[in-house]
């Protein structure tokens, strides 16, 4: 019954104020219902607390009505204390960095407007850039070649990025230059090598990230020996030597070999009993293997009549 004559006396008012414009008079003032009282906003919040540059940010009002009735709010925003917008929603295209942002929240319960609640102001902070990518260069890497670090990064606000590298080995961090580019000390077969890259726009550090690993792989064996150009008897004798950098155990093998050809695969000595009826050039292709596959070749040209000739 009360809500009744609420809203009776509501249209009454409204009634009044017609009659009023109609006759020519005008009033400012503000126009309730008679023993309503006016609803009040209790708090205003932004999300986010903290604005920048490219979010959108949503105001929340809490209010309160003594006689229980529902509360709406109607929003005014003000970006440097200048009217821009009046939804609940301030979108990012009408703020930027260094802004001062505010807003006026006015609560209404169906029959009358509360006082204007006036927020405080929040400044809009800068973005700090971010990381897009990180790769580690070359692939498949061995020890000894430098790495060398290629990022991409974002800035929200277009400003331009620094790095700062922080380089690890099998998770250990190495004290080395703050450089997109590093030679790692002390590499093995296996050790892994990552970057920590954090991003920097001279104002704050972006969120460090780690890339992913860089496993140091198996290194080929290296001939270091020359072939002679002489034989002795009829034989000629060629002890292959070869070096592997990550200390694999070798193999050595003959690619098509000749009758009279020998080559002990443990030591690399290579004897070829020259057979008499034997003559012009010859190419032989030695190979010496790792344990773990990576293969040397060396191509040894003999001219067997030359040989004779010179021996």
């Amino acid at each position: 019954m009360k809500r009744k004559i609420k809203r009776f006396a509501y249209l009454i008012a409204v009634a009044l104020i017609g009659t009023a414009a109609l006759s020519g008079c005008q009033s400012t003032e503000k126009k309730t219902v008679s023993g309503n009282q006016s609803p009040r906003v209790l708090s205003v919040n932004f999300f986010p607390p903290t604005p920048h540059q490219g979010e959108s940010i949503v105001v929340s009002a809490s209010g309160k009505d003594e006689e229980g009735d529902a509360v709406v709010y109607r929003y005014t925003w003000f970006v440097n204390k200048k009217s821009v917008h009046e939804t609940r929603e301030l979108p990012p295209n009408l703020f930027k960095r260094g802004d001062r942002i505010s807003v006026e929240v006015i609560p209404n319960d169906g029959l009358s407007d509360g006082i204007v609640f006036k927020s405080s102001e929040v400044r809009v902070q800068n973005t700090p850039p971010e990381i897009v990518s990180i790769q580690l260069l070359p692939q498949p890497f061995q020890p000894g070649e430098t790495i060398k670090a290629i990022v991409t990064g974002k800035d929200r606000e277009g400003d331009s990025i620094d790095y700062s590298y922080e380089w690890k080995k099998n998770g250990v961090p190495l004290f080395l230059e703050n450089r997109a580019e590093a030679k790692i000390p002390d590499l093995q077969r296996g050790d892994q090598i990552t970057v920590m890259v954090t991003p920097h726009d001279g104002r704050n550090a972006g969120k460090p990230i780690e890339s992913l690993h860089l496993k140091s792989e198996n290194r080929r064996p290296v001939i270091t020996s020359n072939p002679p150009h002489q034989f002795k008897h009829g034989v000629y004798s060629y002890p292959v030597q070869a070096f592997d950098p990550d200390g694999d155990a070798l193999h050595y093998t003959i690619e098509d070999p000749q009758i009279g050809m020998h080559l002990d695969t443990i030591t690399g000595l290579f004897h070829w009993d020259i057979p008499k009826h034997t003559s012009g050039v010859h190419h032989i292709i030695l190979r010496v293997q790792d344990s773990e596959g990576e293969m040397a070749a060396q191509k040894v040209r003999l001219d067997v009549d030359f040989l004779r000739k010179s021996s």
